[in-house]
């Protein structure tokens, strides 16, 4: 509705008298279109205001959500770059991979084990 002028659009209508064989038909039509009238619409319910309340409202909840996501954005960013700090496995010794990866790494001191060093070949682990 806002894009549209406010009055309709002047038509040269002396133009179409000097161009037509019956300039009564070109008078008709300009009465006709002097006559017209377009309704502004209107809002008996407040319905503008309403989805303006909304429309804030859904923006703020987007702005928080934004700077959640931009949080969570940050912390995978730390995470790739502690996983970018790891050397490959190649390079990597078992003191490394037990610094690195504590809770992973065999304790000898702490939890001995057997020959694999596999949870399934170490005693009191029952296959049966």
């Amino acid at each position: 509705v806002h894009r549209y002028p406010e009055t309709l659009p002047a038509i040269d209508f002396a133009y179409y008298r000097s161009r037509l064989s019956t300039p009564a038909m070109v008078d008709e039509f300009e009465k006709t279109y002097k006559g017209v009238t377009v309704p502004v619409p209107k809002d008996p319910g407040n319905l503008k205001a309403a989805i303006d309340a909304q429309e804030k409202e859904a923006m703020e909840k987007t702005k928080a959500e934004v700077a959640e996501i931009q949080g969570m954005i940050a912390n995978a960013k730390a995470l790739l770059a502690k996983i970018d700090s790891v050397p490959p496995p190649e390079e990597m010794t078992h003191e490394m991979y037990a610094d690195y990866f504590p809770e992973q790494a065999r304790n000898p001191w702490d939890k001995p084990t057997f020959l694999p060093h596999t949870p399934d070949a170490q005693p009191g682990n029952d296959p049966h």
